[in-house]
């Protein structure tokens, strides 16, 4: 399974595919790639469409790990997560798709990386 080390060294997993125009994937708190992205048919559905998908299960989901300290989630913790993937890539553009949690994060990601040209945010709480 391909890891990146974040910004403060956490381990996240994350999944490559496609050749076309950058979009990545935030998953939603209960959620992980496989749950939201690959069963919902979404990844495929932006594969086909000619998009490179980028998707990393978020500190705290799926083989990514877990940590135990909530300092470690604090303040844009996620968001800087996504940053950091985009630097492992040398991504220079992306568009940004966030689900639940993951669209919060996207919100925030396009806020402090100039690198995000839109972002498609659903499935926001009323506290989003």
């Amino acid at each position: 399974m391909p890891n990146f080390s974040s910004f403060d060294g956490t381990s996240l997993y994350y999944d490559d595919q496609g050749d076309g125009t950058p979009v990545v994937l935030l998953h939603g708190f209960v959620g992980d790639i496989n749950i939201d992205w690959v069963r919902s048919g979404i990844l495929d559905l932006l594969l086909d469409e000619g998009y490179r998908t980028i998707a990393y299960d978020a500190r705290g989901h799926g083989p990514s790990d877990k940590p135990h300290d909530v300092d470690a989630y604090a303040g844009d913790a996620l968001a800087k997560d996504a940053s950091a993937l985009l630097d492992e890539l040398g991504i220079d553009s992306c568009g940004a798709v966030g689900f639940s949690l993951g669209a919060s994060t996207a919100l925030r990601l396009a806020a402090l990386d100039d690198r995000v040209g839109a972002v498609v945010a659903f499935g926001l709480g009323a506290s989003s």
